[in-house]
Formats: C-alpha cells, sequence, structure tokens
C-alpha cells in the first residue's frame, strides 16, 4: 500500500501545473490529463482550489474559508487537511518545500 502524504497544517501548498479546473453544472470539476481521472469538487472543496492557484499554507487557507463559510465549523481544519491529503495523493496538489517562492 503506498503512503499517504502527510498535509500539515503549517505545509504549503499549490495546485500542480497542468490541471485544468472547470465549473461544470454547478460544481467545479478538476481534470488530471496525466492520469486520465477528474474529480467533483463541493463548493468548500471548489473554494480550496483557486486558493490553491498561488503557494498557501494549509493555515492560510483554513484561514480564508472561515472568513467565506461557517467559522464556528469546529471540523474545519481536520477536513480540510484531509481533503488536501487526498488531492496531494492524487497528484492535483503538490507540497512545497520551504525554500518554493
Amino acid at each position: 500500500m503506498a503512503a499517504r502524504s502527510r498535509v500539515e497544517l503549517s505545509t504549503r501548498l499549490r495546485q500542480v501545473a497542468g490541471i485544468v479546473g472547470v465549473a461544470m453544472d454547478g460544481q467545479l470539476v478538476t481534470l488530471n490529463i496525466s492520469r486520465g481521472s477528474y474529480y467533483g469538487l463541493d463548493e468548500v472543496a471548489a473554494r480550496i482550489w483557486p486558493l490553491l492557484s498561488q503557494p498557501r499554507s494549509v493555515a492560510e487557507v483554513c484561514s480564508l474559508l472561515m472568513e467565506e463559510f461557517d467559522p464556528g465549523k469546529r471540523d474545519l481544519h481536520s477536513d480540510v487537511v484531509a481533503f488536501l491529503n487526498t488531492m496531494v495523493d492524487e497528484g492535483l496538489v503538490e507540497i512545497l518545500d520551504e525554500t518554493t517562492p
């Protein structure tokens, strides 16, 4: 079994180059052409996608989401971390090292 990514609040991420995100039937669909896979994103996930068009920490993403969505959602951080681990594992988002601008 493949090792799972370890995304934490301090982890910096961005979209992988060449991944396409398209609005379709009220949701955002991302397409990984190299893998031939596509993913439908719900409202919160669809908001995360454009936030990662530039390098951001998971904490920054969560902070921005809390401004736009339910700030009382206790599970936001863990939900975002779990989602981003999946995105990394699927090759849609990449983890950046500390020297990447």
